[in-house]
């Protein structure tokens, strides 16, 4: 199976049926987080984050993508994450604990699961609400992935 091929068509559809349909809103970059991330938003300065998904379980890399995105982030983005206080990988816990801080974020459960959770950031922004363009699932055969979303033009950030 071509995971990515599949990811660009459905995305492509979307967009095809989306307002501005001839200007691409969405990229694909595979690659390790740590890496693709930074380079990403060096290269996108202008990148809002509204919703980025963590599936990293782990500290180190959960850190890293925290830390490259906190300075893109507004007041409501959504940090969801898919063991988040789970006694089995402290790591994402530990990292959001670390670089967000528990008291500038309000925490949810998933209903569907009892390990997913998402953090609403309250951090103040110039901007006053931005708004999730969809949620697109992570490579879900594969453990440390994470979609970064952008607003307005809608922009998908894939790191596997």
């Amino acid at each position: 199976d071509d995971y990515l091929a599949k990811l660009t068509a459905i995305l492509a559809y979307h967009e095809a049926n989306a307002p501005i349909a001839h200007k691409r809103k969405f990229a694909l970059v595979q690659g390790d987080a740590t890496r693709t991330l930074p380079a990403y938003l060096s290269d996108h300065p202008e990148t809002i984050v509204s919703l980025a998904y963590f599936d990293f379980d782990i500290y180190a890399p959960t850190r890293a993508c925290l830390e490259a995105l906190k300075p893109h982030l507004t007041r409501g983005s959504v940090l969801a994450f898919d063991e988040l206080n789970c006694p089995e990988f402290p790591g994402e816990t530990i990292a959001v604990r670390e670089v967000l801080g528990l008291s500038t974020v309000a925490l949810r459960r998933s209903p569907h699961s009892p390990l997913t959770s998402d953090c609403l950031t309250d951090r103040p922004s110039p901007l006053h609400h931005v708004e999730p363009c969809a949620i697109m699932p992570a490579f879900p055969q594969r453990r440390s992935s994470a979609v970064l979303m952008r607003s307005r033009p809608c922009r998908t950030v894939m790191s596997n």
